[in-house]
């Protein structure tokens, strides 16, 4: 049986993801974005202007997800990315972001960076340095 404190820290970091996770839903409902669409609209702005095969889309998703190619499908029927086929190999294909989707991203990243601020406005500065820090530790454990 594992000790109390363990399951109860554990069950309150489960517990603030939820938080986050409906606080960023509800953000990006008004964009007419899930948080996995937003999450690869994410990943292509933070590699903007350079293009990204499909694979690397997927490798650099916080959550990992089985059909990343379905959801660039449906991201290019909106004209928010463009797939374009290797030269090179045809199996492979080239993701980056249209004008209208890097337009979207910055927008939505404004909003989600405000509903971080804020989710963590109940923290002072130093606690959020400190969780970041503990946050990290654990990735890395």
């Amino acid at each position: 049986m594992e000790p109390v404190p363990i399951v109860s820290t554990l069950h309150a970091l489960q517990s603030a993801h939820g938080r986050w996770m409906g606080v960023l839903a509800e953000t990006l409902q008004a964009f007419d974005l899930t948080t996995s669409q937003w999450g690869v609209l994410r990943v292509l702005h933070a590699a903007h202007p350079e293009p990204l095969t499909c694979t690397d889309v997927g490798c650099r998703l916080l959550e990992r997800m089985p059909d990343t190619t379905r959801l660039l499908v449906r991201l290019e029927r909106r004209r928010l990315v463009d797939r374009v086929q290797c030269t090179e190999d045809r199996r492979i294909r080239r993701v980056s972001l249209t004008n209208e989707g890097l337009l979207l991203a910055e927008t939505v990243a404004s909003h989600v960076m405000e509903a971080e601020k804020q989710l963590l406005s109940a923290l002072s500065l130093t606690e959020r340095e400190d969780l970041g820090e503990l946050l990290d530790r654990l990735e890395h454990a």
